[in-house]
C-alpha cells in the first residue's frame, strides 16, 4: 500500500546486539534428572517436560504443548513447529523414549495431549485459545523452573527455552556437525545456527585458554 519512495524505513537498518544464552551443562542435566520429585506434582511435569525437549532436540514449549499421541509413532517424533510451520521429525533417544512411557495412558487416544500441561478441553480450541492458554502455563512452567534451579543450585536463569540452549550448546562442544545441528534446531539456514551459537562462542575461548595457560585460581584479578 506504501510506494517504495514513500516508505522511511526501506533503507533503514536497526542496530543488533549480541545477546548471552543462558544454558545448563550436562551435569546440570543429569542433576535435574536425579531429582526425587513428588509424583504428578507440577515440579514432576515441568521437570520432565524440561527434560523432553533438551532430549528431543529443544522442542519449543508452544509444540510441546501442542504435541499429541499421533505425533509419536514408531520411535520417531513426527509434528509441524508452530513458529515456522515446518514439518520436524527425529528419532526418538532412550532418556526421552523413557519420559514418555511416564505419561503414556493405559488406553491410548490418538489425540489426546501428550503432556498434561494444558486442559483437556483444550484439545477442542481454536489456535487463538490455544495461544493463550500456552501463554499463561508459560508463565506457571518458569515459576516452577525457578525452583528448580534452586533444587539443582545453578545460578542459570532457568525459563523453558533454555532447554533449547541447552541442547545446541552440548551439540556444539559434542562436535556434531553444523548441518546437523542446523536440521535438528529446525533452522531455516546454517547462517541462523551459526548466529544461535554464536553467542556460546566464549566459552570455546575459555576451554582453549584455560588449555594452553591453566585455570585462574577463584578471586585472581580478571
Amino acid at each position: 500500500l506504501v510506494p517504495a519512495g514513500s516508505n522511511p524505513f526501506l533503507y533503514y537498518t536497526t542496530r543488533t546486539e549480541a545477546t548471552t544464552k543462558d544454558k545448563l551443562s550436562l551435569a546440570e542435566i543429569q542433576k535435574l534428572e536425579a531429582l526425587e520429585l513428588p509424583k504428578d506434582s507440577s515440579l514432576a511435569l515441568t521437570r520432565d517436560a524440561f527434560l523432553f525437549s533438551f532430549y528431543c532436540a529443544g522442542v519449543r514449549f508452544g509444540d510441546l504443548c501442542r504435541l499429541r499421541w499421533k505425533n509419536v509413532e514408531g520411535g520417531r517424533l513426527s509434528y509441524r513447529m508452530a513458529k515456522t510451520a515446518k514439518p520436524k521429525s527425529i528419532r526418538l533417544p532412550a532418556p526421552a523414549s523413557g519420559i514418555l512411557e511416564r505419561y503414556r495412558p493405559a488406553v491410548l487416544d490418538a489425540d489426546r495431549f501428550v503432556f498434561p500441561i494444558l486442559p483437556r478441553a483444550a484439545e477442542r480450541y481454536d489456535e487463538v485459545q490455544v495461544r493463550r492458554a500456552i501463554s499463561s502455563k508459560n508463565v506457571l512452567v518458569n515459576r516452577d523452573l525457578k525452583k528448580l534451579a534452586a533444587m539443582i543450585e545453578t545460578n542459570v536463569h532457568l525459563s523453558f527455552h533454555v532447554s533449547r540452549h541447552s541442547f545446541a550448546d552440548y551439540a556444539r562442544t559434542s562436535g556434531v556437525d553444523l548441518y546437523a545441528v542446523s536440521k535438528a534446531l529446525g533452522h531455516s539456514s546454517l547462517s541462523v545456527t551459526q548466529t544461535y551459537l554464536k553467542s556460546f562462542d566464549h566459552d570455546a575461548v575459555d576451554g582453549a585458554l584455560d588449555q594452553m595457560f591453566g585455570t585462574a585460581p577463584t578471586g585472581a584479578p580478571s
